[in-house]
This record gives C-alpha cells, sequence and structure tokens, in this order.
C-alpha cells in the first residue's frame, strides 16, 4: 500500500489492519478463482470473510460494539458486493446476524 493510505487509516496500526485484512481477501479470492467463476453467493462469503459465523478469526471481534445483550457483533460500517451486468447492490450492515439488503437499481434511478 502507498504512505498516503496510513495517513487515510489514522496510523500504522490500522495501516497493518487494513493490509493483513486486503491480502487476506485477495488469498482468498485468487484460490477460488482456480477452482473457477466466482457467483454472488461465493463473493458474499469471500468479502464477509471476517463474519462470526465462519468462526475463523474470532479474536478479531473482542473490540467490536456489540448489542445491549452483548451477544451480538456490530459490522463496523457495510460490507457491499455490486453486480454491474445485473445493476444490483446487496449491503450486509447493523450486526453480523442481520440478514444482507438488496437494491435492484433500475427500480431507483
Amino acid at each position: 500500500m502507498y504512505k498516503w493510505t496510513t495517513l487515510v487509516a489514522g496510523g500504522v496500526d490500522t495501516l497493518k489492519d487494513a493490509q493483513w485484512r486486503y491480502d487476506t481477501l485477495n488469498d482468498s479470492i485468487l484460490g477460488q478463482l482456480e477452482k473457477g467463476p466466482i457467483d454472488d453467493e461465493t463473493a458474499k462469503s469471500l468479502i464477509d470473510f471476517l463474519s462470526p459465523k465462519h468462526n475463523k478469526y474470532t479474536c478479531y471481534y473482542d473490540r467490536y460494539l456489540r448489542s445491549k445483550d452483548f451477544k451480538e457483533i456490530a459490522i463496523d460500517g457495510s460490507v457491499s458486493l455490486l453486480d454491474l451486468e445485473n445493476k444490483t447492490i446487496e449491503s450486509h450492515f447493523g450486526y453480523f446476524r442481520d440478514e444482507w439488503v438488496k437494491i435492484t437499481l433500475p427500480e431507483y434511478i
């Protein structure tokens, strides 16, 4: 990553985290492409790799906000999948237990 990414990220520790997330996702995508094309469900699973439902990076969630009963982990921002061919956007936000929301752009534009 570039030096300006450090400024945008807010420091070296944040940059290291962003670099790790980028490298991990990139490796997963390249591995999946070796198996063949990536469909929407696979893409969602790949991009949502930090979701606690995967039980892979559980220590990563220690710093995340939780619901009032402390049982749910909040998504910091959102995770989105854009399908430019079908003109759809599917996003996951709120809590990891929440469902993805999908909009079809031609219905709004």
